[in-house]
């Protein structure tokens, strides 16, 4: 699935970032995957123009995808990290979803969004992730 030398969720990271095309005020003023010493699989997307100080997508293949609202000093976070209620490999179309409803209003009760990426069988197999027990871990959001 992943090209020579790329890690395993680049793609997946790439059709998020890319999702709405290049106007659109969805696509991050950067972003980045990365492996770490444990061998966890992560990603950051940066929108510098959200918000005063700008907001940041994270994405991990244990967590999923959280938000963090960015202070002044770009480095710190107001709180969080926050979930977002959308599957570990979530559609792109999902994902932007629900940054939109965010963006709009970050006080509004996020939609909960079910939509996988179209390739996610593919790349949850190589993971080892389960995707049926992840869907199941949405419900928490409607408590």
């Amino acid at each position: 699935m992943s090209a020579v030398g790329e890690l395993p969720h680049q793609r997946y990271v790439e059709a998020v970032a890319r999702a709405d095309g290049p106007t659109s005020p969805y696509v991050p003023h950067e972003w980045s995957t990365r492996q770490g010493p444990d061998g966890l699989l992560s990603a950051t997307l940066r929108y510098t123009t959200a918000w005063p100080h700008g907001l940041e997508f994270w994405w991990d293949q244990r967590e999923g995808w959280r938000y963090v609202w960015m202070i002044a000093d770009g480095r710190n976070v107001v709180h969080g990290p926050e979930p977002l209620p959308v599957p570990i490999l979530a559609s792109p179309a999902a994902v932007i979803g629900v940054m939109s409803v965010l963006l709009a209003d970050p006080d509004y009760q996020l939609p909960i969004q079910y939509e996988l990426w179209e390739h996610a069988t593919d790349l949850a197999t190589a993971l080892g992730l389960d995707l049926t027990a992840d869907l199941s871990r949405l419900a928490r959001f409607t408590d």
